[in-house]
C-alpha cells in the first residue's frame, strides 16, 4: 500500500488507516457532545443573572458543540472510505486526501475558537454552576485537540515530496527520527545502540513505498496463509554427546526459568501459599547482602534472590552469586552449585525488559562480528577458525553481554572460588531466548579455561553466530527449541 499523499508530502500512514482512528476519534468526540449538551441543558445559563456574560458563554459552548458534530460525520465518513477496497488497491480510497483538506479548516478553527473560549471561561465569572462545567468541557476540549495533534507529529513527513529523490536516505531519516524520542535523556551507550538499530530497521524496506500498517498486515497474512509450504525438515544423524539428553535438558530448564525473578515465580506458583512464602523471604532494606550469598543490584526488597531461594527449595542446590542488574549489555545471572549433578551452573536471565530488547536488535551484520584472530580471548582458539581463515560473525548484543558476564565471573574470581568449594564439578552453562544466545557465547569465551564445559540453550535467537563457528557450538551447546517458536527462526534475512 503506498504512503497517502497530501499537502506536498507523502505521510508515515497509507490511505487504508483512517479506519479505527477515525471510528475511536468519532466516538470520543461523540461522547464530548453528550457531555456538552447535557451541561448546556440542565445548567443553562439563561436562569442565571449577568445577560451579557452568559450569553457569550451559550455562543462559545454552541459552537464547540457545532464543530464536534461536523468532526464526527467527518471521521465517520473518513472511516468507511478508508475501509473500502484490498491493501494494494488505493483507487477506491482516493477521496481521502480530499477529505484531509477540509478537515485541516475546521481543525484550525476549533484550535482558535477553543483559545477564545477558555480565555473568556476563566475569566472569574460565577454564573451559578454553569462555569465550573464548562470549564470542564474546555479543558475536555484541550485534550481532544493534544490527541490529534501528538498523532499529526506520529505521521507527519518534513519533507515535501518533490524533495524526495533518496529513497534510502528518506527511509532512514524516518526511522532516525522515530527512535530520537528514544534517545532522551539516555547515555551515549543506549544512544549509540539505538542508533544502529534504526540504521538496521531503515535497511528493511529501502526502495519500497510500505508504511508500518503494510509489514504488519503482510506478516499476518503470510502467518495465516493457506498455501504456505515448508521445507521437509532435515534429520542430522550424527552421534551426539552423551550428555546431551531431554533429561538433562529438563534439569538445567529449571535454573534457566528460575533466574527470571520473582514476577515469572508467582506466575508458576499462584496460590496463596507462593504469595505468602515469598513475602516472608524478602528483606527489605536489608542492602545487598543475603545470608552466604553474594547478591549484586537487587531490588529495595531483593525479591528476585527471595523468589530464587523459594524456586530452587527442596534441590541440592547452593547459591553462590546474584546478580539481577540490568543495563544495556548487561544481563542478570545467576551462579550456583548444584550438588545433584555435580555442577557449576551459570544461568542466565532472558528478555525481561525494554533494555533487554534493544541488546536483542543490535544485530547488525556490518558491525556485529568478531574476528577471532584479534580477539584477546579466543586468539589461540584455532578450532573456531575456518579452513579458509574466514572470520567467526556474531551476534553484537549478545557478544557484549557474554563478555559483561565473563568479565564479572573473572574479576570476582566466582568460578575459582567456586572449584575451591566443590572440587571436580564439571561446568554448565544455562539461559533461555536472549539468555540462551549469551550463554552459547559465553560457553566459547570460557572453553579455553574449561575445555569441558556444557551449555543448554533453550529457544536461543537463530542469529547468534555464523556458519564458521557452529561446528564448534554443537561441540559444547545443545539447543533446544519448542514446536513453532519465531525466536530460534529469527534472523536478520
Amino acid at each position: 500500500m503506498p504512503a497517502l499523499i497530501a499537502f506536498g508530502r507523502r505521510w508515515r500512514i497509507g490511505s487504508d488507516d483512517f479506519v479505527f482512528p477515525g471510528l475511536t476519534e468519532a466516538l470520543v468526540r461523540f461522547s464530548w457532545v453528550v457531555l456538552g449538551s447535557i451541561v448546556f441543558c440542565v445548567h443553562y445559563p439563561l436562569v442565571c443573572d449577568a445577560d451579557t456574560q452568559k450569553t457569550e458563554l451559550t455562543v462559545y459552548l454552541a459552537v464547540l458543540l457545532l464543530v464536534n458534530v461536523g468532526t464526527t460525520l467527518l471521521c465517520l465518513i473518513m472511516a468507511r472510505i478508508s475501509a473500502r477496497g484490498a491493501i494494494m488497491e488505493a483507487n477506491p480510497r482516493k477521496p481521502i486526501a480530499k477529505l484531509l483538506y477540509i478537515r485541516l479548516p475546521i481543525f484550525v478553527f476549533e484550535f482558535i475558537w477553543t483559545i477564545i473560549a477558555t480565555i473568556e471561561v476563566f475569566r472569574g465569572y460565577n454564573i451559578c454552576h454553569f462555569i465550573v462545567f464548562l470549564r470542564v468541557v474546555v479543558c475536555l476540549e484541550w485534550a481532544l485537540i493534544a490527541v490529534v495533534v501528538v498523532g499529526l507529529l506520529v505521521v507527519f513527513n518534513p519533507i515535501r515530496e518533490d524533495e524526495m529523490n533518496d529513497r534510502a536516505l528518506i527511509s532512514r531519516n524516518g526511522v532516525h527520527r522515530t527512535f530520537n524520542l528514544l534517545k532522551i535523556r539516555q547515555d551515549s551507550l543506549m544512544r549509540t545502540a539505538l542508533e544502529d538499530i534504526a540504521n538496521l530497521m531503515s535497511s528493511f524496506f529501502v526502495g519500497q513505498d510500505l508504511v508500518a500498517s503494510d509489514i504488519a498486515a503482510g506478516l499476518l497474512l503470510v502467518v495465516h496463509s493457506p498455501s504456505n509450504e515448508y521445507p521437509p525438515t532435515k534429520s542430522d544423524h550424527r552421534a551426539a554427546p552423551t550428555w546431551m539428553t531431554p533429561a538433562s535438558a529438563l534439569h538445567y530448564l529449571h535454573f534457566a526459568t528460575c533466574v527470571y525473578g520473582w514476577t515469572t515465580y508467582l506466575m508458576y506458583n499462584r496460590s496463596v501459599a507462593a504469595y505468602t512464602a515469598l513475602a516472608k523471604n524478602v528483606k527489605c532494606c536489608s542492602g545487598m547482602r543475603c545470608d552466604q550469598v553474594l547478591v549484586v543490584e537487587d531490588n529495595c526488597c531483593m525479591c528476585n534472590t527471595a523468589s530464587l531461594q523459594l524456586a530452587t527449595r527442596g534441590r541440592n542446590v547452593d547459591l553462590f552469586y546474584v546478580s539481577f542488574r540490568n543495563r544495556l549489555y548487561e544481563v542478570p545471572f545467576v551462579v550456583l552449585a548444584d550438588h545433584d549433578t555435580r555442577s557449576i551452573v551459570i544461568a542466565i536471565r532472558g528478555s525481561c525488559s525494554l533494555i533487554d530488547l534493544v541488546t536483542d536488535l543490535n544485530m547488525d551484520d556490518e558491525v556485529l562480528s568478531v574476528d577471532v584472530d584479534t580477539d584477546p580471548v579466543l586468539e589461540a582458539d584455532h578450532t573456531l577458525d575456518s579452513a579458509d581463515g574466514s572470520e567467526v560473525r556474531v551476534h553484537r548484543g549478545m557478544l557484549r553481554s557474554a563478555r559483561y558476564v565473563f568479565d564479572t565471573i573473572r574479576k570476582k574470581a566466582v568460578l575459582e572460588d567456586m572449584y575451591v568449594l566443590n572440587p571436580g564439578y564439571q561446568l554448565v552453562i544455562c539461559g533461555h531466548s536472549l539468555g540462551a544466545g549469551v550463554a552459547s557465547l559465553l560457553t566459547l569465551l570460557l572453553k579455553q579455561q574449561y575445555p569441558l564445559v556444557r551449555c543448554y540453550s533453550f529457544s536461543p535467537p537463530g542469529c547468534v553466530i555464523s556458519a564458521n563457528g557452529q561446528p564448534e557450538m554443537e561441540t559444547h551447546v545443545m539447543s533446544v527449541v519448542s514446536g513453532d517458536d519465531v525466536v530460534p527462526r529469527m534472523s536478520y534475512q
